[in-house]
């Protein structure tokens, strides 16, 4: 996988997620993720364009994993995924597992930029914004700060919603459609851009996936590294 980057040229958005690989025996590297249709398996580190083309894939190897112990994990796998695609002035999108202040100016530093959801409890994230229920922010509502380059917006539609951005103008909004519980009808409410964006853009390698799936290569087999093996033949295909 280390090769398909070589193969398309990828517009500005790209997005960072995992993928996991079924596997029912017994390994190692074998993980559970509870989130994922696929529970049980190999975790496969995606850096993906929306569209769902696959530019670079690593394997988790859990503790065996090479680590920069004064770096978060979730860090460490961003940078390594986007060795080859930083200083392209490219716009990234990942979740709140791989998100920190540390890694927003990272990439900033490295004229890439970000947008992701984060954890209130990740370090370095603003004292104001520590516990999000506090703020007893209405539908629509959102509190934003930012220090350097890095913003951060608390924002509640049907529960409180935490980002991370170094991508879009704090000072922006959007309107978005809600349903208000009678019958069809809809109300428009303001998000900020950030969340729009992350919304839009961020389904890329579960779009990967669903293609992935259209042509199953592989067979049952007590050979764990042929799961992997198919994984790549079905991700070319």
């Amino acid at each position: 996988m280390d090769t398909f980057h070589h193969k398309y040229n990828p517009g500005r958005e790209l997005v960072i997620d995992e993928a996991m690989v079924a596997f029912n025996g017994r390994h190692y590297i074998k993980q559970y993720m509870k989130g994922k249709a696929t529970k049980w398996g190999f975790k496969i580190w995606i850096l993906a364009s929306p569209h769902g083309y696959v530019l670079q894939g690593n394997v988790y190897l859990g503790k065996k994993e090479k680590r920069n112990t004064d770096m978060l994990l979730g860090s460490q796998v961003v940078l390594n995924l986007l060795e080859k695609q930083l200083g392209l002035n490219h716009h990234v999108y990942f979740d709140s597992f791989f998100s920190s202040v540390g890694l927003m100016n990272i990439l900033y530093d490295n004229k890439t930029y970000a947008c992701a959801t984060t954890r209130p409890t990740r370090k370095e994230w603003p004292t104001e914004l520590k516990f999000p229920k506090k703020l007893k922010l209405k539908r629509g509502e959102s509190k934003r700060l930012q220090r350097g380059k890095v913003k951060a917006t608390v924002w509640h539609d049907n529960r409180n919603i935490c980002m991370l951005s170094t991508n879009w103008d704090p000072n922006s909004s959007v309107s978005v459609p809600r349903k208000t519980g009678i019958g069809n009808k809809q109300i428009k409410i303001p998000c900020p851009q950030s969340v729009m964006l992350y919304t839009k853009f961020m389904g890329g390698v579960d779009r990967a996936d669903q293609f992935r799936s259209y042509y199953g290569f592989g067979r049952t087999t007590k050979k764990w590294w042929k799961y992997l093996f198919a994984f790549v033949v079905n991700t070319a295909i």
